[in-house]
């Protein structure tokens, strides 16, 4: 082996560790985010581990966003899920429909409008999705029919997703900017990552203060996340 393809080899095979590494390290944070911040309404659960898995996709690609939304997903039939094999399948879906399609989006458009429109398209196709499933993998493990499924959609299941699509777009756009620039700058992320990263981050905030792309996202983020709070809380006093 010449001393270059050594080199190369090195390389490649720190690249394949790194990435292990951040695989299980976004698994396992968004497995405990389960337990930390968690909203229920109904049947129905929303926690942040969506938003972290997102971030985790964004910096690492949607092959990793698959990976791990699977892997939390597994680890939560095994250890808190109550609704076996379907619940993980909801799981499952629900996240990576989100979080795979962000970063299916971003992966097109590396820049701060380009995380906006991912997060946007992410939500859309993560509402449509959610309900289908809702529609038909829901009656067998409630054991009701579609008809009563159907009921809830505008009720319930309906402004529940949206809601819940909202709260992750605010919380993946409030974490991405600082968790991508930090590892970065730590010289953490896979290089090939690391270089895609330093177009978006170019409006990151300097000691000048925040950037105008900046503020537009904190301010759409917190409006995002007024809205989504509002429909939990009459969703909430609804079924009270």
């Amino acid at each position: 082996m010449q001393p270059q393809s050594a080199r190369e080899y090195l390389q490649k095979n720190r690249e394949t560790i790194r990435y292990i590494v951040f695989v299980a390290l976004f698994s396992a944070l968004a497995y405990a985010v389960t337990f930390l911040f968690h909203i229920k309404v109904s049947f129905l659960t929303f926690d942040a581990k969506d938003s972290v898995i997102t971030v985790a996709a964004f910096l690492l690609g949607p092959l990793g966003g698959t990976i791990i939304s699977l892997l939390v997903a597994f680890i939560e039939m095994i250890s808190i899920g109550g609704t076996g094999f379907w619940g993980f399948l909801m799981d499952f879906v629900s996240t990576a429909g989100f979080a795979v399609t962000a970063s299916l989006i971003y992966s097109r458009f590396r820049s701060a409008r380009g995380a906006l429109l991912s997060v946007g398209g992410a939500s859309i196709v993560s509402v449509l999705t959610m309900l289908l499933f809702n529609l038909f993998i829901t009656p067998i493990y409630m054991g009701v029919d579609m008809k009563t499924v159907a009921a809830m959609i505008p009720t319930l299941l309906l402004p529940f997703n949206v809601a819940k699509a909202l709260l992750n777009t605010s919380i993946t756009m409030l974490l991405y900017k600082p968790i991508s620039v930090t590892l970065r700058q730590m010289q953490l992320l896979p290089e090939s990552r690391s270089k895609g990263e330093k177009q978006v981050n170019a409006s990151a905030p300097t000691a000048a203060g925040f950037s105008s792309v900046t503020l537009w996202i904190v301010l759409i983020a917190l409006a995002a996340a007024a809205i989504s709070i509002l429909i939990f809380v009459k969703l909430h006093a609804k079924i009270q």
